[in-house]
């Protein structure tokens, strides 16, 4: 039972303590400054793409605009 709890142990103390010194520096700041750039700028992206989508609002299926029906979202009743 206590070689299963034992990494955990290793992880849950402090590094500190046995003088490793790992703290968060600069090279983290700017990776997350980083990040947080490229989320805004795919948010932008997507936003503008989505501006894109042609929207049927009519509300006419697949088939009715295969068959050539008006855009009026008739279908013609002879074909």
């Amino acid at each position: 039972m206590l070689s299963a709890v034992t990494p955990l142990l290793v992880v849950a103390q402090d590094s500190t303590d046995e003088g490793y010194g790992l703290q968060a520096g600069p090279y983290a700041f700017f990776f997350f400054v980083a990040l947080g750039l490229s989320l805004v700028f795919l948010l932008r992206s997507m936003r503008k793409q989505m501006r894109r989508i042609a929207f049927d609002e009519q509300g006419t299926t697949d088939a009715e605009r295969m068959l050539g029906a008006p855009e009026s979202g008739k279908v013609d009743p002879s074909s």
